[in-house]
């Protein structure tokens, strides 16, 4: 999938390293801006860069943000919500040097080939949907609906304001006992 981003000109290789990464964000920071990728290898000579692959150099790929890009969408709790990806995001990272892909591009690509039509999550996935919803679309693939519900957050004799997973035995018995009756209700 990365090949076919690549391929499409909606992502590239970066060199940038840890090092620069962190001098470029702290100029950001101390100028008062967003902390985000300043560019560097968006549009680097093709030259340059093929000499860099073949040597070797570590790098990443990060997805190319189109200039001007507005992300909305319709979330079934929210209602319509938009971004503008370049002012939020700046170009993000789709795999790791290590050849490791990222949380927001797996997701989006299972989410695509499994077919998913509605996406329910927790409203602290609301800002990974811009990533998502931008890497499915220059994949061609239709996003599918979302619906960011709140936290639901824990207190006293749990550890106030921790979300709560499914994982904690007073969501899990209530996570069990809603599938149960939903599998036992027919309409």
């Amino acid at each position: 999938m990365v090949q076919k981003l690549l391929e499409s000109g909606n992502a590239y290789p970066c060199f940038s390293t840890d090092e620069e990464l962190e001098e470029a964000k702290a100029k950001q920071l101390a100028e008062g801006k967003n902390a985000k990728y300043d560019g560097k290898w968006r549009d680097a000579d093709p030259e340059v860069v093929q000499k860099m692959l073949e040597d070797g150099v570590p790098h990443t790929y990060r997805f190319k943000i189109p200039k001007g890009e507005v992300i909305t969408i319709n979330d079934k709790v929210r209602g319509t919500v938009s971004w503008d990806a370049e002012a939020t995001l700046g170009d993000f990272i789709l795999l790791r040097s290590t050849g490791i892909p990222v949380y927001n591009f797996c997701v989006a690509v299972d989410d695509a080939l499994m077919g998913i039509t509605t996406v329910v999550r927790a409203e602290e996935h609301l800002t990974n949907t811009v990533r998502q919803v931008l890497i499915l679309k220059a994949l061609g693939y239709t996003p599918p609906e979302y619906a960011h519900l709140s936290l639901i957050l824990g207190q006293v004799p749990i550890t106030v304001n921790q979300s709560m997973s499914k994982q904690h035995p007073v969501i899990r018995k209530c996570y069990l006992r809603t599938k149960f009756k939903m599998m036992f209700s027919h309409s």
